[in-house]
């Protein structure tokens, strides 16, 4: 039911005698969304006829901005609280990205996981850690070839190495599509040998 239709049958409970509250989303003269609650009770005559209605509408649109933020914290730390649990197990270095990985996926919708290590004296990246969303496990990285350093400006993964500051890419194809250097690589996973 839309926020109308629900309206118009809490005024036909008060039509008929009845009182309440309920929830509802109201669109403000600015096009915005308010959370109200509404209180209703039937206005009577002296003949107890019920000849109207009154209500009360509180706007909770701050109270339900604070409900979410606490929410959203607390679903945060029971993550952390989740993924210090599963570091704690292991010093494993691929069982500590897959748990990241599985922390990740409860938070960002994304479909693969690069880790790389930068070798400074042989300038080549090495992956350490691969893994996708489609393939569910992580892949055997030691198969794939280090790779270069590319110049200033030319490759996506040296440019992240040169800021030293991680990246989230929304759209890593249409990102790749304009990086000047790329590099492919095929992995076959150990089912598909």
């Amino acid at each position: 039911k839309d926020e109308k239709d629900i309206i118009l049958t809490k005024n036909k409970l008060r039509e008929s005698g009845i009182s309440d509250n309920y929830e509802t989303v109201l669109i403000n003269k600015n096009g915005e969304k308010v959370y109200v609650i509404i209180s209703g009770s039937p206005f009577t005559n002296e003949k107890e006829q019920v000849i109207g209605s009154i209500g009360i509408i509180s706007d909770i649109s701050e109270h339900k901005k604070s409900l979410n933020k606490i929410n959203k914290q607390n679903s945060e730390r029971n993550i952390l609280y989740r993924a210090g649990r599963l570091f704690s197990q292991t010093l494993d270095v691929t069982a500590i990205f897959n748990a990241v990985f599985d922390v990740i996926t409860d938070i960002v919708d994304f479909s693969e996981l690069f880790v790389a290590r930068y070798e400074s004296k042989e300038k080549l990246i090495k992956y350490i850690y691969m893994r996708s969303k489609q393939s569910g496990e992580h892949i055997d990285v030691s198969n794939v070839p280090a790779i270069p350093l590319a110049p200033k400006g030319f490759g996506i993964l040296s440019d992240v190495i040169r800021k030293s500051e991680s990246i989230i890419l929304n759209d890593y194809q249409e990102t790749l599509k304009r990086s000047k250097t790329t590099v492919k690589v095929s992995v076959q996973r150990k089912d598909e040998l």
